[in-house]
């Protein structure tokens, strides 16, 4: 009776140790967890009912959720539009860099502004998180246009100025289009002074322009409505829009001198400097929520799935800021003919 007495203590001793080890570690744990403030505000540059937008407001209550172990309590989403983008940029580079501001980013609209203006911030400089997506520029023509391809477009742009919505003189489309006509010898006339890329897209609807470029995000229900129609997606095979792939890319047109610049990125990032322990949470929180919103990012955001790491989108800016240097410098040679 003794001995099973003692044996009842030494077991309930054994489990009352483990627990107290378990709590140890359990509380260890949570005291190591990287602290982040309480609040996260999540800069969107442009407004909130397009891909950039929507996307922002699809993943901030998930990370905020996910962030709650690092005393996070809140990721609320502010939407700083103007000047194609760059006012809310510049707001975020200059936020303090301490986790407490993150913003969505479109790096071809800073370069592009840049070519032409101090944009107050160097795309170099910033602490990439992650990638949301990659897409590809279309060009897009009414529904019931009688140009029907590329090569009929370009045939007609060789007759005539094509007129081509754009919101500015200095945007990241203009370079595109900057390259197109460099390659083709097409005419164009810069219809300017939209608001958002939405509003390209309607212009085209009613027949105000011949032609726009840009991609399918936030207005996937023009197209399958018929109101417009891609002509072709300015990227290789790889990089198409899987949800037009009666589309034709540059590449399989045997057209990749179209290439360049065609490329949308959305991405996510902090200000400069930021300490890396504080990057790193930052980074790999992002990066999950955006693989485990697939299917919300491509339904309610209406863009491309396409995840990348914060070191994979640091690299990719990089390349972007070289292959962009080739076309402001097109773009700029062409204002001054």
């Amino acid at each position: 009776m003794r001995r099973r007495t003692s044996l009842r203590k030494s077991l309930a001793m054994a489990g009352a140790g483990a627990a107290a080890v378990l709590l140890c570690l359990l509380v260890g744990s949570t005291a190591g967890a990287q602290k982040l403030p309480g609040k996260i505000t999540w800069i969107v540059p442009f407004g909130l009912g397009g891909g950039t937008g929507t996307s922002a407001l699809v993943l901030a209550p998930k990370l905020e959720k996910k962030l709650e172990g690092h005393g996070v309590k809140e990721v609320k989403v502010v939407s700083l539009p103007g000047a194609g983008g760059t006012v809310g940029t510049k707001r975020l580079y200059g936020s303090p860099a301490d986790g407490s501001v993150i913003g969505s980013m479109l790096p071809a609209g800073g370069l592009a502004q840049s070519a032409v203006r101090d944009v107050g911030f160097d795309l170099s400089r910033f602490t990439y998180l992650a990638k949301i997506t990659t897409a590809p520029r279309f060009l897009f023509v009414k529904g019931d246009s009688p140009i029907r391809t590329l090569d009929q477009l370009i045939a007609e742009g060789k007759k005539r100025p094509l007129k081509v919505s754009s919101v500015g003189p200095a945007s990241a489309g203009s370079f595109v289009l900057a390259n197109i006509i460099d390659k083709t010898g097409i005419q164009v006339k810069d219809v300017t002074g939209y608001k958002s890329g939405r509003t390209l897209v309607v212009a085209v609807a009613r027949g105000d322009v011949d032609t726009t470029i840009k991609t399918t995000g936030g207005v996937i229900t023009f197209i399958k409505s018929g109101e417009v129609r891609g002509l072709v997606q300015l990227s290789s095979e790889k990089d198409k829009d899987p949800f037009f792939p009666d589309v034709p890319s540059a590449e399989s047109l045997g057209r990749k001198d179209l290439m360049p610049g065609g490329i949308l990125y959305i991405l996510v990032a902090a200000p400069p400097k930021v300490p890396q322990a504080i990057a790193d949470v930052l980074s790999n929180a992002v990066h999950q929520v955006i693989i485990e919103s697939k299917t919300e990012l491509e339904s309610k955001a209406q863009v491309i799935h396409s995840p990348a790491t914060g070191k994979q989108t640091t690299m990719l800016v990089n390349n972007l800021i070289k292959d962009y240097g080739d076309l402001i410098a097109l773009y700029k040679k062409q204002q001054k003919q």
